[in-house]
């Protein structure tokens, strides 16, 4: 995350809701509690996904980027 936000991206970090305030004190721009919510379900699109515990199938993943966006998981 602070290396994306040294290239001055914006940043969103998926996390549960006992990391919130972690995520934000680390610079994320905007946080998303997965908890409550499934950002592979809503309208943004994402340049740049990490998925660094991978919950999730590929394909959900896939379905939040952007034309052109690149994932790792």
């Amino acid at each position: 995350m602070q290396i994306a936000k040294s290239y001055e991206a914006e940043v969103t970090a998926v996390c549960s809701t006992r990391n919130l305030d972690i995520a934000h004190s680390a610079g994320a721009d905007r946080v998303i509690d997965y908890t409550r919510e499934d950002f592979t379900r809503g309208e943004r699109r994402y340049d740049v996904i990490i998925a660094v515990n991978g919950d999730r199938s590929p394909l959900k993943y896939r379905r939040a980027l952007s034309t052109g966006g690149s994932a790792s998981w």
